[in-house]
């Protein structure tokens, strides 16, 4: 699992920063989809078997935040010396309050960065623009780190899942809800002239999270009944091609990826190599748009993809040593003591 995701965010990271001939690319936005599927499956995994009870939901909360905010932090202060925080925030005090306060708050803590897509500034008052549509959008020029929308929706998912992921019915529910949004906003898109990124609401998104979820839930209830099993991945991936704008060939790679993440994920959860690669994908993915500013701003050698690569890894390894793993170490011994001082409470 650590090498699939590695490789999504390699995906992403080279999308933006020139392509390579020799290595084979998944478009930046579907790999981000691919990544919301595999985040769906291992969260449910998370709920499942590890914070089994309502009573653990904080301590779920919290090893989020400290699994994302660290490092997403150390991707905006590295900014600093290239006056690229400066000249975001002198963008921002130029908006309207609202714009403002989403957008400060959003730098901070990653959430509501997701609405700037949505929204432009026009002569003081803010209007409807779609980033990627509307050549005069410029509500995402005030995010600091861009890729940090795609937290947003994954922080909206950590929110709902533990109400819905450990149960199956739920489950089902959140799925049949987010193809239900599909169909409506392809039926939509099909019968109208208003331009719309159906893809970066959140009910969008909502459609990986289900069917990684979904995913753990198919595997558990029906690992010994393989033809069942089948049957069910088949209604999927009808739904899924008939009710969305995948073409046939993402759409089976989408559930051809869930089918596969229960039996990838039993073959490699002890491998330390996989691990370590899993590792790396988030720090690589949130900080590679901050190095490549920072080569640039050095200017120290020539700017280019390979240039990029090394000093992006190089960050990566950074965020991994000195902020990810010490955090790691450091949330684990809050939890060993929280679990003494509740021994000792109930004795």
């Amino acid at each position: 699992m650590g090498l699939i995701r590695i490789f999504l965010a390699l995906s992403v990271m080279l999308t933006h920063i020139g392509a390579v001939t020799w290595f084979p690319l998944a478009p930046a936005g579907f790999a981000v989809q691919c990544f919301y599927l595999l985040s769906g499956f291992y969260i449910a995994i998370g709920l499942n078997e590890r914070y089994t009870k309502p009573s653990m939901n904080t301590e779920f909360y919290m090893g989020r935040v400290l699994r994302l905010w660290p490092v997403y932090l150390f991707s905006i202060l590295i900014l600093i010396p290239t006056g690229m925080i400066e000249s975001v925030a002198h963008t921002i005090s130029q908006q309207p309050l609202l714009i403002q306060i989403v957008a400060v708050f959003s730098n901070i803590f990653m959430l509501g960065s997701d609405l700037l897509l949505h929204v432009s500034s026009v002569d003081g008052n803010i209007v409807f623009s779609e980033y990627g549509i509307d050549k005069n959008h410029n509500g995402a020029q005030n995010i600091i780190n861009l890729p940090a929308w795609t937290l947003s929706i994954e922080i909206l998912f950590y929110l709902v899942a533990p109400f819905i992921l450990r149960s199956q019915k739920k489950t089902l529910a959140f799925f049949i809800m987010a193809i239900i949004y599909a169909l409506a906003a392809k039926i939509f898109t099909a019968t109208t002239s208003t331009p719309l990124r159906t893809d970066l609401y959140y009910p969008g998104p909502a459609l990986y999270f289900s069917l990684g979820a979904g995913a753990y839930w198919l595997h558990k209830l029906y690992a010994g009944d393989l033809k069942k099993m089948a049957m069910l991945y088949a209604l999927v991936l009808v739904l899924v091609a008939s009710c969305t704008m995948h073409r046939t060939q993402e759409a089976f790679t989408l559930v051809a990826l869930a089918a596969l993440s229960p039996i990838l994920f039993l073959k490699t959860k002890n491998s330390k190599i996989d691990k370590w690669f899993g590792d790396l994908s988030y720090p690589l993915y949130i900080t590679h748009i901050p190095v490549t500013i920072i080569v640039r701003w050095l200017g120290l050698f020539e700017a280019n993809t390979y240039t990029y690569v090394a000093s992006i890894i190089v960050g990566t390894l950074v965020a991994v040593y000195a902020i990810e793993l010490p955090v790691e170490r450091f949330r684990k011994r809050a939890m060993s003591r929280r679990k003494t001082q509740s021994q000792i409470a109930t004795s």
